[in-house]
């Protein structure tokens, strides 16, 4: 019988820490469904690099800000995968695809805020209640909040408030998906140079050392992913870095 090969599916997998979470857990034996929105040339170049690391990798587009069910995110899915021998669900989900915008509160409109929403919590709840089906028995999913769940930027309100609710699914998910033996974890980064964050703020950031790079966060979340984590489940690991030089 042949040995099983882990496959997971990443989503935001285009760049920044989703880019290298596909990466990372390439390196750690998984085959990768690279899941995108528009920019599927970045997915090319991450499903390359998964390549590169001696597995299969795929590349899927969907647009996570309007989904209608758990269904329209979870029947593409496993249909692009599906004519794998032997597949029937994925062994670790990474739910990572977010969206980040900034300045005062007062100047944000009802769309802006549903936006938001739409792709940072709604669109994990809707791909949570369809892990049953879309995660194998023994599986595990983590997703990705921020520190900004527990300590809110004032010039991004509405995004702090998509993450606090990624930490509340995250612990409640834990709890309903426990029968289905599949573990629900979250990571909470802080400063991390992606596409998300502004580059002269990466800059300064770096110049003081208080910046991640993706690849750090993706070891943590592969971690979480993987068998050494077996005992972690319902938790929201907090990868700040050196906060104490945040004067925090």
């Amino acid at each position: 019988m042949p040995e099983h090969t882990p496959i997971a599916l990443v989503t935001g997998a285009s760049s920044g820490i989703g880019a290298a979470t596909a990466v990372e857990l390439a390196r750690r034996g998984h085959d990768v469904l690279v899941h995108f929105n528009s920019d599927e040339a970045g997915a090319q170049e991450t499903a390359a690099h998964v390549r590169a690391a001696g597995r299969t990798a795929l590349t899927w587009r969907l647009d996570l800000s309007s989904l209608a069910s758990s269904d329209e995110f979870w029947s593409p899915a496993l249909a692009v995968v599906g004519d794998r021998p032997g597949f029937l669900a994925f062994d670790v989900l990474v739910a990572n695809a977010g969206i980040d915008q900034r300045g005062d509160l007062a100047n944000f409109t009802a769309s802006d805020i549903r936006r938001l929403f739409e792709v940072n919590a709604i669109a994990p709840l809707l791909i949570l209640q369809g892990v049953p089906r879309g995660v194998l028995a023994g599986g595990a999913v983590v997703l990705t909040s921020s520190t900004a769940a527990q300590s809110p930027i004032v010039d991004s309100i509405p995004y702090s408030a998509t993450k606090a609710a990624v930490e509340t699914m995250t612990r409640a998910a834990a709890v309903w998906l426990e029968p289905h033996r599949i573990r629900v974890n979250a990571v909470a980064p802080g400063a991390v140079a992606t596409p998300l964050q502004d580059p002269s703020r990466v800059r300064a950031l770096r110049e003081r050392g208080i910046v991640a790079e993706p690849e750090q966060i993706a070891e943590v979340i592969a971690f979480l992913a993987g068998r050494h984590s077996e005992w972690i489940d319902g938790q929201v690991v907090r990868a700040a870095g050196p906060r104490l030089r945040l004067g925090s």
